[in-house]
């Protein structure tokens, strides 16, 4: 599948902090844990039970063995007369046409398909997930380093303030509004925190206790329109590989079934009419028998049309899937391409604000003007970055979101 590369890629790097050599080979560790979850274990067995299940289908049931006595006098048992008593010996096999055995096998092996397609899409859903926890992990990191440095451009702007008061200009309110701030960001500290502990508790939940690298370097898949490149299309049309061989099966409900039946007959010496000894002679039987669909319009024909009904409502579904998948990569890619001019404007302000502390520094410098401007400058500074840090995050994640719907070389 081709990919596209964006501009975006350089800012993931950032977010990753680490060359993308490490994090790649630290990262296939990660993978390789993944692939050992339970949700993924749980479909692999699913997958290889239904394949047993279609090699079954084809066997023939197990032949039925008999053995008895016939025609034995109950009331004189030693009266034999012309009644041929005999000890039986038979067999009886039962053969479901092959038809029938074909669908039902082509029915688990579909199954068996769509439980692969199902492991394959969970498998890039727990990846994506890992990404942007990952990605999360390194955020939260990132803006907690940066509320530290606004704190101390906070603790500075108070000494400075303070002076101002001391001097008598009037900044008793400007206090106020500072302490207000860092109130603000006691807050923001709070919620990183709390973040960083759900992050946390979601990665082991992945991954267990191993080390936490850096995210690795994605670039977006590109949909090149084919609908079996998303995971939810290909999952939807291996459900109408499994309701198609239910149609195959219920069309060979009107095909007759077979058996066959043999019966050795060991006859006992037995007394003639006039009480002569007469010997007995064994005898062998023959039987084969075969249904026919004699009510067939009232059983075949409705689960004929109840199995069509079930594959057109299951090919329904297909299509339905289609325009969700495509609905949410339409979403996924307008939300990474928003995040991407979100940080242009973002940069643009920070350049017009270090303009703007450049040339209050140099006022200040040549003392006719306060310090307080710079140091509101620089949180402002502050601020944007930490804007920027959520919106390079959210550009990052919708393309591993991205990545986890399509199906990825």
């Amino acid at each position: 599948m081709p990919f596209r590369v964006t501009p975006l890629a350089a800012v993931v790097l950032s977010i990753a902090g680490l060359p993308f050599a490490a994090a790649a080979q630290s990262f296939e560790d990660l993978e390789r844990q993944l692939a050992s979850h339970p949700s993924l274990l749980e479909l692999e067995y699913e997958a290889e039970g239904a394949r047993n299940l279609a090699v079954a289908e084809t066997a023939l049931p197990d032949p039925e063995f008999s053995v008895g006595v016939d025609d034995f006098p109950i009331h004189d048992p030693q009266y034999y007369g012309y009644v041929p008593v005999n000890t039986e010996v038979g067999v009886r096999q039962a053969i479901p046409n092959r038809a029938s055995r074909r669908a039902r096998s082509e029915r688990e092996l579909a199954s068996a398909r769509r439980f692969d397609t199902l492991r394959a899409a969970r498998l890039d859903a727990l990846r994506g997930e890992l990404i942007v926890l990952l990605l999360e992990r390194s955020r939260i990191d990132r803006q907690r380093a940066l509320l530290d440095e606004r704190a101390g451009l906070y603790a500075e702007l108070t000494d400075v303030v303070s002076a101002e008061i001391d001097a008598g200009r009037p900044a008793i309110f400007r206090l106020a509004e500072i302490e207000s701030e860092r109130a603000a960001l006691g807050r923001d500290r709070a919620a990183l925190e709390a973040g960083s502990r759900q992050v946390e508790a979601k990665l082991t939940e992945l991954i267990g206790d191993l080390e936490r690298p850096a995210a690795p370097i994605e670039m977006a898949g590109e949909w090149t329109g084919d609908p079996q490149m998303f995971h939810s299309v290909r999952t939807a049309r291996a459900e109408v590989g499994i309701f198609g061989a239910g149609v195959d099966e219920a069309r060979a409900d009107w095909q007759p079934d077979w058996g066959g039946q043999l019966t050795y007959e060991l006859r006992d010496e037995r007394r003639g009419p006039f009480g002569e000894s007469l010997a007995g002679d064994d005898v062998l039987g023959a039987m084969v028998s075969f249904s026919l669909p004699i009510w067939g319009e009232k059983s075949q024909a409705p689960r004929t049309r109840a199995a069509k009904s079930a594959l057109e409502a299951a090919r329904s579904r297909e299509a339905a899937a289609l325009r969700s998948a495509v609905a949410q990569l339409d979403g996924l890619e307008a939300m990474r391409d928003q995040a991407g001019r979100s940080q242009d404007s973002l940069r643009a302000n920070i350049e017009a604000i270090e303009d703007a502390v450049a040339s209050q520094l140099i006022v200040y410098e040549s003392g006719s003007g306060d310090y307080a401007p710079v140091l509101d400058g620089q949180i402002a500074i502050l601020k944007l970055r930490a804007e920027i840090i959520m919106e390079e995050t959210l550009a990052a994640s919708a393309i591993a979101r991205i990545n986890a719907i399509l199906v990825t070389p």
